[in-house]
């Protein structure tokens, strides 16, 4: 399967564990781990599909400088295509700097926004698109040159072309309102995975059923929502489910595990998996991401997580069909 996958590219620097007293606190203290290792939702999702087995190519931008280097030749050694990954001389590759806590929540302690500032629909040519089966857009609403009238140019050419869509969301980084960021997108999205706090903070919504109700007339094929420690919602607007976490314990690492949820559901819905196959095995990437530290370490191939999906199900007491929403 073809997957062009459109997003940020950054270096992630993690420090873990980190409680938020001993930030407050100042002053030195010691951690057992630290990495720096490739990040961004476009960095993650494509080599989460590599992974799942599909055949990637990333547009997005890192700067000209041994950190762009660096994440371009990882990309690489993960068999993803990176022909559309442009070096930007004058703008550094974004870097975020991450405190992980002993439960695995994340702080942010600083992040340069860089080259990602830079992307823009012009990246995304017709040929790219034919060569695709199917185009996921990562990280909305952060891709400032992207969003808006971009993402949505480029989703309507999808379509146009014979192609399924899908988008996830990140939250931008200012204050008011964002929907517009993403709205016009929606027109031709079949597979829309935000998370619940995207959603609250873009639409203002927190009820299951308002959401499904305001997204209705948009017509995608199926409204995914991750829920965090809650699970995950899903419909296709006549029908809905719930599902719990599929973590096993506490987490190590929250920093990925949605990019794994959107890029499994994308390939499982793509390999024409039921909506409740897709968000048993999408659940299983995420869980397993949660348990490493760094976006990517923990996800498997396709086989792997398919296996422990069905392990985990089982072992949740869930049945072969859905859950009811609540």
């Amino acid at each position: 399967m073809n997957i062009l996958c459109i997003g940020s590219i950054m270096c992630d620097v993690a420090f873990s564990p980190i409680e938020q007293g001993d930030a407050r606190r100042g002053g030195t203290f010691s951690i057992d781990q630290f990495s720096i290792h490739g990040g961004g939702e476009g960095n993650n999702a494509a080599i989460d599909l590599a992974r799942l087995g599909e055949t990637v190519r990333l547009v997005g931008r890192v700067g000209s400088d041994f950190i762009g280097d660096h994440l371009i030749r990882e990309l690489q050694k993960e068999g993803v295509d990176t022909l559309h990954v442009r070096q930007v001389p004058d703008k550094g590759t974004t870097i975020s700097i991450q405190m992980i806590s002993s439960v695995g929540a994340r702080t942010m302690a600083a992040k340069r926004w860089g080259a990602n500032e830079t992307l823009t629909a012009q990246e995304v040519p017709d040929e790219l698109i034919r060569w695709a089966d199917h185009v996921h857009i990562v990280g909305a609403m952060c891709l400032s040159g992207f969003d808006g009238e971009g993402s949505a140019r480029v989703f309507a050419r999808a379509h146009e072309l014979g192609k399924t869509t899908s988008m996830d969301l990140n939250n931008p980084r200012f204050e008011g309102p964002c929907f517009h960021l993403y709205r016009d997108a929606l027109e031709n999205c079949d597979l829309f995975l935000p998370s619940n706090y995207e959603i609250e903070r873009s639409c203002g919504l927190t009820d299951l059923h308002e959401i499904r109700s305001f997204f209705r007339p948009f017509g995608i094929q199926a409204l995914v929502i991750k829920r965090s420690e809650q699970g995950i919602y899903v419909t296709d607007f006549d029908r809905e489910f719930c599902l719990p976490s599929f973590l096993e314990g506490d987490p190590v690492d929250v920093v990925g595990a949605g990019d794994a949820f959107s890029s499994t559901f994308v390939s499982s819905w793509k390999r024409g998996k039921s909506l409740y196959e897709c968000a048993c095995i999408a659940s299983a990437a995420s869980a397993k991401v949660l348990k490493s530290l760094g976006a990517t370490r923990g996800m498997c191939d396709f086989a792997t997580l398919s296996a422990y999906a069905k392990e985990r199900a089982e072992a949740l007491g869930l049945s072969s069909g859905e859950e009811d929403a609540h």
